[in-house]
């Protein structure tokens, strides 16, 4: 079945007065991201999301590089711990990006816990700055990989509530369903 511009205007109206909730699924948005070409994403839909792309691209990036840099500082930090943190840290971190991909998983924990950790080091209550600044980077790994997944998110389904093309080429992998508020 076809969409027309008129069904997509009607479900954008539909979305505004909260009667539905438009639903992307996280890793299809992150692959979308990552994955599509913007040449196709441009014949497809008549737009090259530049932007959008640019940043899921760059958490897709820092958080791997943030993770290295965890077990560099840890290196010199903990010297031979390491080899016990090392592997902990990895596992942690892994399974803390599928958890990542899951609907219920949000941004603001590990932005509070970012934060808390920066004020610790700057307070600096253990006196040793480098642990402090191990705990850091390492919370920022974590934090760019929750990001990659909520950005994307959130940046594909406004892509598809203002791209009728979009809308269009993506409709079978959307979740369209009553808004909660709808309900009441």
């Amino acid at each position: 079945m076809e969409v027309t511009d008129n069904d997509h205007a009607r479900l954008v109206q539909r979305e505004a007065c909260g009667e539905v909730r438009v639903g992307v699924d996280r890793v299809l948005a992150r692959r979308f991201y990552t994955d599509t070409r913007l040449s196709t994403i441009l014949e497809q839909t008549g737009e090259k999301p530049y932007l959008e792309k640019g940043v899921v691209m760059t958490a897709f990036v820092a958080g791997p590089l943030f993770l290295i840099a965890t077990l560099v500082l840890g290196s010199f930090v903990l010297r031979w711990w390491l080899m016990l943190a090392g592997p902990a840290a990895v596992v942690g971190w892994a399974l803390f990006y599928m958890n990542s991909s899951r609907g219920g998983a949000r941004l603001a924990g590990i932005s509070v816990l970012v934060v808390l950790a920066i004020a610790l080091t700057v307070l600096d209550p253990l006196e040793n700055r480098r642990l402090e600044l191990l705990f850091v980077v390492y919370l920022i790994a974590l934090w760019f990989t929750r990001f990659l997944y909520g950005a994307s998110t959130a940046f594909l389904r406004r892509f598809v509530l203002r791209n009728a093309r979009a809308y269009a080429w993506l409709k079978p992998d959307l979740v369209i369903r009553p808004s909660k508020d709808a309900a009441r």
